[in-house]
């Protein structure tokens, strides 16, 4: 979500807001930095350790358009919430979220379950060709996002809805409004995504 792992050959000089830091026997160090403390760093024996507890991949071959049906019918939650929870579809964030939720005209407080089948295939949809779009310009870089070498996430520049806060629709024109939803800074058109209702 947020931060960067930073592998040093020597001894980093710089070490404000470092959350973990684990040596190696060639006295390189790997480093976890969050400013914003949203990350989350561990250690565990297996990997499936940490897939027993993620849910679906959404780029994965499990996430069909019927799995994503299911989960969005059986559950009684603001969309926006439950596309939020890692333990039911693992690697969505805000960002993406608000672009997918935007793209299909779906309002994030509108209860999953009321969704109708056609429009749970177009969201799966746009999941899967959003993320790959944003993988293959590698990620959204906001704030602090970036890679060891300095290279940014470029999908920056494809956003639609997120950040847009005041500027036109692409859509309709209308302007683009920041809301809170699921705890989290939402931005919506209003006019493409009608409420929650």
């Amino acid at each position: 979500m947020t931060g960067k792992l930073i592998l040093q050959l020597s001894k980093a000089k710089d070490i404000k807001y470092v959350s973990a830091k684990l040596s190696f026997d060639d006295n390189s160090e790997l480093f976890f930095k969050d400013v914003r403390k949203f990350g989350r760093f561990g250690l565990i024996k297996d990997r499936m350790e940490l897939a027993e507890k993620l849910g679906v991949d959404p780029v994965g071959s499990g996430f069909t358009p019927k799995t994503f049906r299911e989960i969005m019918h059986s559950r009684k939650r603001q969309v926006k919430a439950l596309l939020l929870d890692q333990g039911i579809i693992a690697g969505l964030g805000n960002i993406y979220i608000d672009e997918v939720l935007w793209e299909c005209g779906i309002h994030p407080q509108k209860l999953s379950y009321n969704i109708k089948e056609g429009k749970c295939d177009q969201i799966h949809g746009s999941i899967v060709d959003l993320l790959r779009t944003a993988i293959k310009y590698g990620g959204t870089t906001i704030k602090d996002f970036g890679y060891q070498n300095g290279g940014v996430g470029e999908f920056r520049s494809k956003l639609k809805v997120y950040g847009q806060k005041d500027k036109p629709c692409e859509r309709c024109g209308k302007s683009i409004e920041r809301i809170i939803a699921a705890g989290r800074a939402t931005w919506i058109c209003s006019n493409c995504q009608k409420g929650p209702n």
